[in-house]
């Protein structure tokens, strides 16, 4: 089996497209001309498709190529032109927009202050303490300004006066130690130009010396010495060391 398509668009009626479909099918064998231009064909076992352009296939049908569909077959019709359809325009009257901007509040953003951070100062350690003694005072040097002394000439010697009275005292004195072994004194009485004493040690060697005096008027000085006791003498000990 052979089969010719052909597609043929018609003018729509009442704003409307109708597709027409030609289809000749041809129950026998269906020749054409080999060098008609086919759009699309495929083979199948049991029949073959082809498809033409409508204007060809109707030059090939009328002159005859066809075999099967003749000059009798079906004619595509003249297409009518559209109908005009006229439309009046009548625009629709537009309100006036009346603008009205919605009012806008002012809110600043709150400023918060974020201070610098403080610069940061170098500190350098502190100096270790020295101890420094304090200087010693330095005493102011002395000047030496003696008081300005106010010369006074002395006046017409003088001769002193003595008291004429005769002395009269008595005093005495004794020491007496056992552990450095001294043991001596001394006592004397006067009355006007008599003079009478006696003073006393003792000795080394062990012995009391004794020394009565006198003193009367312009004889001078008499003393009497006596001792009392026996002199010893002990033995000296060579020196040893400890």
């Amino acid at each position: 089996f052979r089969f010719v398509v052909q597609y043929t668009i018609l003018p729509p009626p009442a704003n409307m497209y109708i597709k027409s479909l030609l289809v000749a099918c041809i129950v026998s064998q269906v020749y054409c001309d080999r060098d008609l231009p086919v759009l699309f064909q495929f083979s199948q076992p049991s029949h073959n498709v082809a498809v033409y352009r409508g204007a060809d296939l109707e030059k090939a049908r009328a002159a005859g190529l066809i075999k099967g569909l003749g000059s009798s077959g079906y004619s595509t019709p003249t297409p009518k032109p559209a109908p005009v359809v006229t439309t009046t325009y009548a625009p629709k009257p537009i309100a006036p927009v009346v603008y009205k901007p919605t009012p806008v509040v002012y809110k600043p953003a709150p400023v918060v202050y974020n201070p610098a951070p403080a610069p940061i100062v170098y500190k350098p350690a502190p100096a270790p303490v020295v101890y420094k003694p304090a200087p010693k005072p330095v005493p102011a040097p002395v000047v030496y300004k003696p008081a300005p002394v106010a010369y006074k000439p002395a006046a017409s010697y003088v001769e002193p006066k003595y008291n004429d009275a005769d002395a009269v005292y008595t005093w005495e004195y004794a020491v007496k130690d056992d552990y450095t072994s001294n043991d001596f004194g001394h006592k004397e009485s006067r009355n006007g130009a008599y003079t009478d004493g006696k003073y006393y040690v003792a000795l080394p060697d062990g012995r009391l010396q004794t020394v009565t005096y006198t003193v009367d008027g312009y004889n001078g000085y008499v003393p009497l010495v006596e001792y009392a006791g026996e002199a010893q003498y002990p033995e000296t000990k060579p020196y040893a060391a400890a």
